[in-house]
């Protein structure tokens, strides 16, 4: 018996004593299991390699070279044997991919880093790649993604930073993000956006109506609330509300009248944005005819210098008999409150009056079936333009007119101007409103 399973060898014969005879039997049993112990035993040249695993037992291989294959022991100035040590050499690993990173994090193997092309990094967080760095540093690698609209619209819960919003639902809130993530918006489709002071902040502090190809910036304020820094018209058309439902607001083209050189020269057709134009009668931004279901209309961007307004109704009429009323502000925001406003409503026999005191009154409707047509015109009273008298005059049905004065504070330079109606509930059904002013 070479060894006895322990590795210890133990002799197959007793012992020689001297002067006895050793027969050849026994010679040859000893030799035998010398050959066979040292078959077991693994020769300094690697003639023959290990048959099984070998227990150091505490003890370390010395001497160690250089690992070249994966299959070689490494010395420890290879690998990094345990925490707080420094590799002395190049480190490599998998490429990976977003799914399956090529460093990931223990236990989580879809989060890490990994390259998805040459000289470029990229981090995935839940198998979906999040940043990516190339040459210049930080690169947005974030896909616009589709995220279909819903009353929260969670915009946090995304991976990307580019979405595309789809669907009509209207929106209330964009879910709840830390402070500071954003997110880069389009929307396909239109839907409102519900303005809310504190948790969905929006540009004029009013709701917007989007169309296709509108673009914007949700900035997370943390705590569910966000604000929209930004709102692009994909028409570069100012950011007008019309009605949820049906065709909604169809505009006319805008046109800008005035001079291309200060004088008495002839008036003409200015291409908006025209810079050397110098305006020394006005802008008209033409008709807007209203769909059903729209309970206000605003423009916005009205530009600083104005000192005359002009709104005008064609046909103008609602759902109700609630008074339509003018609405002015600034950049800052609308004013809802504050007005002094009196109208008169005359027919053959009889003549009606109200105050108003939510905004410049035009017309105290009679019957949902008026159609309201004439004009009020607001003249800047101070240096400001923050200041703005009233008055207006028109028709409403047979035997039936109307008139209207009163004053107005903008707050800041007047910048906006909202037609609506008293409350806010009733809703226009027919009719067109045209604006202009003059500087």
């Amino acid at each position: 018996m070479a060894r006895n399973g322990s590795g210890t060898y133990n002799r197959a014969v007793a012992p020689y004593v001297a002067g006895t005879t050793i027969t050849a039997a026994t010679v040859n049993q000893e030799m035998d299991d010398l050959a066979a112990a040292l078959t077991q035993s693994m020769s300094r040249d690697g003639q023959a390699p290990a048959t099984a695993n070998i227990p150091m037992g505490g003890f370390r291989l010395t001497g160690l070279g250089n690992a070249i294959s994966n299959t070689d022991a490494a010395p420890l100035g290879q690998v990094l044997a345990k925490a707080g040590d420094t590799a002395t050499g190049a480190l490599g690993v998998i490429a990976g991919t977003a799914a399956a990173p090529g460093v990931f994090v223990s236990g989580d193997t879809n989060t890490g880093l990994f390259q998805p092309a040459a000289d470029t990094l990229a981090v995935t967080v839940g198998g979906a790649e999040v940043a990516r760095f190339g040459a210049n540093g930080l690169q947005s690698a974030s896909p616009w993604l589709d995220l279909a609209s819903a009353a929260t619209t969670d915009l946090g819960a995304q991976t990307t930073d580019n979405l595309r919003i789809t669907g009509t639902t209207t929106i209330t809130s964009f879910g709840t993000a830390p402070n500071g993530v954003t997110r880069n918006l389009r929307f396909a489709d239109a839907l409102t956006l519900t303005h809310n002071g504190t948790s969905l902040i929006l540009p004029g502090a009013a709701n917007i109506i989007t169309a296709a190809g509108d673009t914007g910036t949700a900035k997370s304020l943390g705590a569910g609330n966000w604000v929209l820094t930004d709102f692009q018209r994909a028409s570069a058309l100012p950011a007008l509300r019309g009605s949820i439902a049906g065709s909604g607001l169809t505009m006319t083209s805008q046109r800008i009248l005035g001079r291309l050189s200060g004088g008495t020269g002839p008036i003409t057709e200015i291409v908006m944005g025209n810079g050397s134009a110098n305006f020394t009668f006005g802008t008209s931004l033409g008709g807007e005819i209203l769909a059903s279901g729209q309970t206000e209309m605003d423009y916005f961007l009205i530009p600083e210098g104005v000192r005359q307004v002009v709104v005008m109704f064609n046909g103008l009429s609602t759902n109700g008999t609630s008074p339509i009323i003018v609405q002015i502000g600034s950049n800052i925001g609308l004013v809802t409150s504050g007005y002094f406003s009196g109208l008169s409503r005359m027919e053959s026999s009889s003549i009606n009056t109200t105050t108003v005191s939510s905004g410049i009154a035009g017309i105290n409707i009679a019957a949902a079936s008026d159609a309201v047509y004439g004009s009020i015109i607001l003249n800047a009273a101070d240096v400001l333009q923050a200041e703005w008298m009233a008055q207006g005059a028109g028709y409403y049905r047979t035997n039936g007119g109307w008139s209207t004065g009163g004053f107005g504070l903008s707050g800041n330079p007047l910048a906006r101007v909202r037609v609506t109606t008293v409350g806010g509930t009733n809703t226009f059904d027919a009719g067109e409103i045209a604006l202009s002013w003059r500087f």
